[in-house]
Parts: structure tokens; sequence; C-alpha cells
């Protein structure tokens, strides 16, 4: 019932959300010397080499517990590139301005995750998803050979009526770069119903009381859906 719901009322949103809010995909840096700073830790991280595998997102990602983050992904050779607070178009403006670069020969997997819930406080849906596709198609001109996993976005903000409809609309819409194909260049990952309770609520014990961020729980609950294929994307 849960998921029939989530694309009944996600298929609306278009006609909801059709104001234009602003720009995903014209890559935009955050004018901030702190997060200047990190991306330019995450620039010599890359030029130091070995690197199998990028985690790209903002706060969720940022905050992977290291234990589990070691655990689960390090021995891999993945690294942690998450900014809390990124929208989609400061993660795009990441990736075109050091974050890849050199690593067209080494990097196999690029895990692309949160940072579209943050765009959704200001852009509609159609902007969200267009900025995915700019971002998409930036990572496949630098990196040709290197594969996405594009990670459904979560819920959040219980009762949030609005929120939750763009949310579920920009995953229908992700939803469909991953043509099916086990050999796909881009596989998409929905978390939507693991981490829902019910249509406007979210798993209690896998969200902290701001129902946006994760719990430890809901790290393991990540890790447990996304080893499975982020193990058979790295072969």
């Amino acid at each position: 019932m849960l998921a029939i719901k989530y694309f009944i009322i996600a298929a609306i949103s278009v006609s909801l959300f059709d104001v234009s809010y602003g720009v995903p995909w014209q890559p935009e840096p955050v004018n901030n010397a702190d997060w200047l700073r990190r991306h330019e830790q995450f620039v010599n991280r890359t030029r130091e080499g070995n690197i199998n595998v990028i985690f790209m997102g903002a706060s969720i990602t940022d905050w992977w517990p290291q234990d589990l983050f070691n655990e689960n992904f390090a021995p891999f050779g993945a690294v942690n590139y998450g900014i809390s607070g990124d929208g989609v178009e400061h993660a795009l403006w990441r990736m075109i301005n050091g974050e890849l670069d050199g690593l067209q020969d080494t990097l196999k997997l690029i895990v692309f995750a949160d940072c579209g819930s943050n765009s959704a406080g200001s852009y509609n849906a159609q902007d969200i998803a267009q900025g995915y596709v700019a971002t998409i198609d930036a990572i496949r001109s630098r990196l040709p050979r290197t594969r996405i996993l594009l990670m459904g976005l979560m819920p959040r903000d219980n009762g949030f009526q609005d929120r939750w409809i763009r949310l579920a609309d920009v995953n229908i819409r992700n939803s469909k770069f991953d043509n099916g194909n086990p050999d796909s260049v881009v596989k998409y990952l929905d978390l939507w119903n693991q981490f829902s309770q019910t249509w406007g609520v979210v798993q209690p014990e896998l969200f902290n009381d701001d129902q946006l961020h994760l719990t430890y729980a809901g790290y393991q609950m990540w890790a447990k859906l996304i080893n499975p294929l982020f193990r058979s994307m790295i072969q």
C-alpha cells in the first residue's frame, strides 16, 4: 500500500510544483571558508590517488559513522566526500573543480547520495532532476569508465506533505537512469520504503529527532541495503 500511495501522490507533483525556484543544473560553490577548505582537502586527497570509490553527498553521507564506513567500504578503496548542506549544484561544482581530476583510469564507482534532499527546500522536482542529469553527464564526460550508483532520496520531515511529494517525484525521475540492464553504467537503489513507516512518517528508529539525519541503526540499515549492489558494481 505504501508503494502504491508513494507513486500515485508523487505523480501529481509536477502540477503542484511548476514554479521555477532556481537552477540546480548549474554548478555553484558555497561561499563559506569551511566549505572551501573541505573541498580543497578532497582535491588534495584525489591527487594522492589510490581511490576506487567516491561517496559524494551531503550531511547524511558526510556523517557516516567511521567504524561502519571502514568496515563496509574502505577495504574496497572508498573515500567519503560528503559535505553537510550541499545541494546538487554544490556537489556538481565540486566534481568539475578538482575532486575527480586524474581518476579516469582508476575510479570504479561514484556513489551519489543525498544532495537532492537539500535542493528540495528551494527547487521543484523537475529542476532537481535536471540537476541530476547535469551531474551524471559531468561524471560520464570526465570518467567514462566509472560506474554510478545513484541512491534514492530518503523520506524526511514527518507530516511535511509538500516535501514528501517533491522527494518522491525526484526519486521516480531518477530511477529512470537505470535501464535495468545488469551492465548498466548507472544503477539506482531505492531506499524509500525501508526508511518509511507509512506515508508521511519516517521509521523512527532509523532517524534522529530531526527526522532527517540517521541514527546508528539507520546507517546499519543503509549499509545492509547498499552492500550487495555496491559490491557487484566494483567488480
